[in-house]
């Protein structure tokens, strides 16, 4: 081994079945309001792993790992058009959810979370070509792992990443243009 260098070793080492389904829908009941849903559900099977014997006691099973792959995903969210006068401009209202499984990293599981934002927009200020916006981002400061590097128990290292805390902020914007 040469001073300084990392052995690494790359194998292809199985077969996989990877199905499910994406599903997505917007209900309008009125021209101001929506609402938007999602999911995604996906069904992960290892057909078939060959890894070197060398190899074997750094995996948890002798399967394919599926890292960082929720099996399941939600989304849901509520737009809401403000009837305010033209002269203001035109307000928007949103809302959204988010929720992942938990996902697989080598030997480590993180946790499933779920994550709501919210947005206010005002578009065409008073007649102008100005937008403005606040929004906030994990509206509820939730403390979630959102990835991870690899690790093992054998290696006796685990080790992850926390998702960005709240995030509040405002956005000023203006279309040159008609």
């Amino acid at each position: 081994m040469t001073p300084g260098i990392c052995p690494r070793r790359l194998v292809n080492a199985g077969k996989t079945r990877v199905a499910g389904i994406d599903l997505s829908g917007r209900i309008a009941p009125t021209r101001r309001l929506a609402f938007d849903a999602g999911a995604t559900f996906l069904n992960l099977k290892s057909r078939s792993l060959t890894v070197p014997t060398a190899l074997l006691p750094y995996l948890r099973d002798a399967k394919v790992p599926f890292n960082l792959v929720a099996k399941t995903t939600l989304t849901g969210g509520a737009r809401w058009t403000l009837p305010l006068p033209d002269r203001i401009g035109e307000g928007v209202i949103s809302v959204d959810y988010y929720h992942s499984s938990k996902v697989r990293s080598s030997d480590n599981v993180l946790p499933a979370y779920d994550l709501f934002n919210a947005r206010f927009d005002l578009k065409g200020i008073a007649g102008t070509n100005i937008d403005a916006a606040i929004f906030a981002r994990n509206l509820f400061n939730k403390s979630y792992l959102s990835s991870s590097n690899v690790g093992s128990a054998a290696l006796g290292v685990f080790s992850s990443f926390y998702g960005a805390p709240r995030i509040v902020g405002a956005e000023v914007r203006y279309l040159f243009g008609s």
